[in-house]
Formats: C-alpha cells, sequence, structure tokens
C-alpha cells in the first residue's frame, strides 16, 4: 500500500476497497441495502492507510530509529492527502458552510445548520496508538439502530490540537434533552430502558443495551431528545456489533 518514501499506492487502495466492500462482514450480517458504501469507503481506506504506516514503522521502532508518535503523525498526515484529494477533507471554512458554530465539548465541536436543517460535527479524534478507533464503525451502526436520527458520514477534519477528527452530519431534532427535562435521573434512565426494550434490545447495564447483532452503550438522558409530542429520539450513543470490543 505504501511506497519507501510513505506514498500511498492508490491502484493499491482501491483493490483493498473494493475488496473489502464486497466481502465486508458488518454488512453481511445486516439487512440487505442497510450498508452505506461512501462511509465504508471511508473508513475502509482511514483503516487502511493507517494499519500500512503501522506495518511499515514497526522495524523501524523497534530499532529506535522512530516512535509510534511518529508513526501517527504520518497516518494523520496520510489520511488527510488521501482526504482531501476524493473531497473528504473539511478545514474550518468548509465546516462553516452554511452554519454556525455551536455547542463544543472536551472532545467535540458541533455547527448548527443556519436553517436548522441538521447538525454538522467534528468528532473526537479517531486515530489512538496508531489505529482507528471504532468511533468510525460506530457511527455508520448508529444509523442501523437508529435510522431516524443516523449520521452521514461525510470526512474528516481535525481539532484545534491537530488531531485527526470524522466529520458526520445529522439532521436537527427540535426539543430538549431527557437529561433537561427531567427532575428525576432514575426515571428518565428507565424511559430510555423502555424505548430500547421496544426496539427488542435488553439493559446490560445502566446505560447499556444489546440484542444479538448489536451492543448500545453511554445512551444516557443527555444523549436523548423529548420533542414537543413527547417522542424520545436518540442523537448519540456508542453503537458496535455484538462480538465486537464494547469500549468506543
Amino acid at each position: 500500500l505504501l511506497t519507501e518514501k510513505y506514498e500511498i499506492d492508490n491502484g493499491i487502495l482501491e483493490e483493498i476497497i473494493r475488496r473489502a466492500q464486497e466481502g465486508n462482514l458488518r454488512t453481511s450480517r445486516l439487512p440487505e441495502g442497510e450498508g452505506r458504501r461512501k462511509e465504508e469507503r471511508i473508513r475502509i481506506a482511514a483503516e487502511a492507510i493507517a494499519r500500512g504506516v503501522r506495518r511499515a514503522s514497526e522495524e523501524k521502532i523497534r530499532r529506535g530509529e522512530a516512535s509510534l508518535e511518529n508513526a501517527q503523525g504520518v497516518a494523520r498526515k496520510l489520511i488527510r492527502e488521501w482526504a482531501q484529494s476524493n473531497g473528504y477533507w473539511y478545514d474550518e471554512e468548509r465546516l462553516l458552510e452554511g452554519t454556525d458554530k455551536g455547542k463544543s465539548g472536551s472532545e467535540s465541536q458541533t455547527y448548527v445548520a443556519k436553517d436548522n436543517s441538521f447538525v454538522r460535527k467534528l468528532t473526537k479524534p479517531i486515530l489512538y496508538h496508531g489505529n482507528v478507533q471504532p468511533l468510525v464503525e460506530s457511527v455508520s451502526l448508529f444509523g442501523d439502530v437508529f435510522p431516524d436520527t443516523a449520521y452521514g458520514i461525510k470526512g474528516f477534519g481535525q481539532n484545534a490540537e491537530g488531531q485527526l477528527c470524522l466529520v458526520v452530519e445529522q439532521s436537527f431534532v427540535a426539543g430538549e434533552t431527557l437529561k433537561d427535562a427531567s427532575i428525576d435521573t432514575f426515571a428518565a434512565q428507565d424511559q430510555i430502558t423502555e424505548f430500547m426494550e421496544d426496539l427488542g434490545f435488553e439493559q446490560v447495564s445502566r446505560t447499556s443495551y444489546g440484542h444479538g447483532v448489536f451492543f448500545v452503550s453511554d445512551l444516557h438522558p443527555g444523549n436523548v431528545i423529548v420533542t414537543s409530542n413527547g417522542t424520545l429520539r436518540i442523537i448519540d450513543a456508542n453503537v458496535a456489533l455484538a462480538n465486537k470490543e464494547h469500549t468506543i
């Protein structure tokens, strides 16, 4: 995948993407038509590039000629270059197209459409110890469980610290969080549990739910919107395949 000069062989990368999409484990386990080829393309490319850099750097790291931080920097640079050349890169100007800056947290920044039609989000960093975090797959799986509030993966950007982040968009949901709407947080969580049970999930821990295919965690009242008619809408949660690592 990488040349001796740590440049991407785009022909090999496209072949990796094609083969992975054809035999993708995730889409083979889900109902037909729920795979998102663009999102899978972005995820597969990022994972392949990071893996290629890690493998190419292993010997140098063992000899003390490079560090894991160096390898992660190379992966970040190459993923950015690939995203820029394929139209998947969001600089600050593009993030602000048609939006105003919204709330920011310790790990993410939101941008709200001027017409309140969608929310764009710069997520937490996706590279850790040279690996692409499960966040990328989790975002795609989120839409399989909660299609009404699905995120669309748009590409990549970077935060104020220069770390590589995912850029996603979600339809705007009017209302207030269940956390703000409730006095009793335990009763609020019970509402979420009832909602998830209606979807066929069983409660695994206070904020985690699972069934045969999916495992949903970090589903607390702050991640749920109550609309004007009392409907619950899930706007954020970690979603993984049930047989995969659940910590996202």
